[in-house]
């Protein structure tokens, strides 16, 4: 696969879909590729990004004084308080990591001019005073808050409780595992309130490696892998704690829960980011049969913009046999930018480049899409049509996407998209508050 500092410039491509890509590679929550100040140079460039959406990476990588400034301005200057992740809304300052927060106290405090924004902070701060059993009790009794009350009374996140409990690991790790096993061992107490949820969670922040066992044993017990907070938070450990011995158990129970899982799976384990990635990736797409599944892997194996010929010629075979579902997203839109990142020519790139983008494919690919939605319900189609049609009226379909500059040798086309496209990482058109490829996407 391809380095970071190979892939760092396409983040400023003129082309939207080498964009995507790009930042594809380098989404990655728990182990970030790229500072914030990297982060701000390739959003001040990519002006479509809805503006929340700007700032998540920025919070999670490594921040800078300047960085932390300008969130402080942001901060400073809305006219409205700013939405992060689908948070509840609240100062963005306030959703900077606990660590980071207190790395850059004197300046953020010295700089916020809202006294209630300062007082935030402050209250914060202040969890670094809490003995590791209060704490814990705070965490347990969120646990329990199944109507939201405590959660609302609280001046602090959930998150940052985790972090605080963290600045006392061996007392966490022996708690988190004490509990785990407990949950292991009684259906029961997996569903008894959301402490086993923030557990395992914990166990993922603290990167336990002598766990990777102990949450594979978990999945393992539950039928839905990927319908249920417990086992959505395993897998998010699983990734946090990264390495070989990941990987491994990955691999080695993937035939316990079939195809699904598989294509699932995959997405989280490119979060790591590695060659151990990739060519674990490879193995299971040439094993896969499901298409579906087929077409989720091959989509989390170029989002690693791979250079491994297996994996290449893996995601070529899928394309040439027809066995890519157009349903989840066209494949073209993904191959032609991983082939002018990597310089990969397959045999058949200037078919494809002569076809990308035509009124007849582009036809095509719509009525897919609108079968995916609509389910063949002529209502629904009804209201497809009218969203369309008001998008149209308000200009926004007609917009061009990108700056004149095509990829490499792609002839330009006039063609007008009959409706925008879904990125990947774009929130999901059916309104459940996922990404797409976490859940139409799929």
């Amino acid at each position: 696969m391809l380095s970071i500092d190979q892939v760092k410039p396409y983040l400023t491509s003129s082309h939207k879909d080498i964009r995507e890509l790009a930042e594809y590679y380098f989404e990655t929550r728990h182990f970030p590729l790229l500072t914030a100040d990297e982060w701000w140079q390739a959003f001040e460039t990519n002006k479509n990004i809805p503006n929340w959406l700007h700032h998540h990476p920025v919070m999670d990588s490594t921040q800078s004084p300047a960085s932390v400034k300008r969130l402080i301005d942001l901060t400073n200057n809305a006219f409205r308080q700013i939405k992060v992740m689908g948070q509840p809304e609240r100062p963005l300052i306030n959703f900077l990591p606990l660590a980071t927060l207190r790395e850059f106290s004197e300046l953020i405090l010295s700089t916020l001019k809202s006294s209630f924004y300062r007082d935030a902070v402050r209250e914060r701060l202040a969890l670094y005073d809490r003995s590791p059993e209060e704490l814990w009790s705070a965490l347990n009794t969120l646990s329990e808050d199944y109507r939201g009350l405590a959660y609302s009374e609280l001046p602090i996140t959930l998150p940052d409780l985790e972090d605080a409990l963290t600045t006392h690991p061996d007392f966490t790790i022996g708690r988190a595992i004490e509990l785990t096993e407990a949950v292991i061992k009684d259906t029961e107490t997996r569903y008894d309130g959301w402490m086993p949820v923030f557990v395992v969670t914990l166990l993922g922040k603290l990167r336990h490696t002598p766990s990777v066992a102990r949450l594979i044993t978990l999945l393992n017990l539950l039928d839905d892998p990927f319908n249920d907070a417990l086992s959505t938070e395993a897998i998010q450990s699983l990734v946090r704690i990264g390495g070989q011995d990941v990987l491994d158990a990955v691999e080695a129970s993937h035939t316990h829960h079939g195809a699904q899982w598989v294509g699932d799976m995959s997405t989280d384990l490119a979060e790591l980011n590695s060659p151990a990635v990739e060519e674990l990736l490879t193995r299971l797409l040439e094993k896969e049969t499901d298409d579906n599944t087929c077409t989720s892997l091959a989509l989390s194996l170029m989002s690693l913009c791979p250079t491994h010929p297996p994996a290449l010629e893996a995601i070529r075979k899928l394309v040439v046999e027809d066995r890519w579902n157009t349903e989840i997203d066209d494949p073209l839109r993904t191959i032609l930018p991983l082939c002018e990142i990597t310089g990969w020519s397959p045999p058949e790139l200037e078919h494809w480049r002569s076809i990308y983008d035509t009124p007849e494919r582009n036809a095509q690919l719509k009525a897919r899409f609108d079968h995916l939605f609509t389910k063949g319900d002529p209502e629904t189609q009804r209201m497809l049509d009218e969203i369309r049609e008001h998008l149209n009226v308000k200009g926004i379909l007609n917009e061009p996407e990108d700056d004149p500059v095509q990829i490499r040798d792609l002839p330009p086309s006039t063609f007008i998209r009959a409706e925008p496209k879904v990125g990947r990482n774009d929130p999901c058109p059916c309104k459940s508050g996922k990404k797409y490829k976490k859940c139409c996407g799929k």
